[in-house]
């Protein structure tokens, strides 16, 4: 999996194999919760990571939609961890199921 953070919106790439899997398991409530939990929490952690690193530039579309999710929840990335972060934004899906 790769995640390409350098447009105005973020890419993630996933191998064809896996890719062919999603799109065809996707449509379905729980393969929707755990692809979100195998390959989006930990995308958006990397995202998470690389804005609380400084290593994107403000200017980007999706920097100013997440910024502004951020302070609209009232969290600081120096508070928590990304991974928590991620997961909280995301809702815990498969937190929930084991609940």
């Amino acid at each position: 999996m790769n995640v390409e953070l350098s447009g105005d919106t973020i890419i993630l790439n996933l191998p064809t194999e896996v890719f062919s899997i999603y799109k065809h398991c996707g449509n379905s409530i729980q393969s929707k919760e755990y692809f979100i939990s195998l390959f989006f929490i930990p995308a958006l952690t990397f995202v998470l990571s690389e804005i609380k690193n400084k290593n994107v530039s403000e200017d980007l579309d999706w920097y100013q939609s997440i910024d502004a999710l951020l302070t609209q929840e009232g969290i600081n990335l120096n508070n928590e961890s990304t991974l928590a972060i991620a997961q909280r934004l995301l809702n815990c899906p498969l937190i929930k199921k084991c609940t």
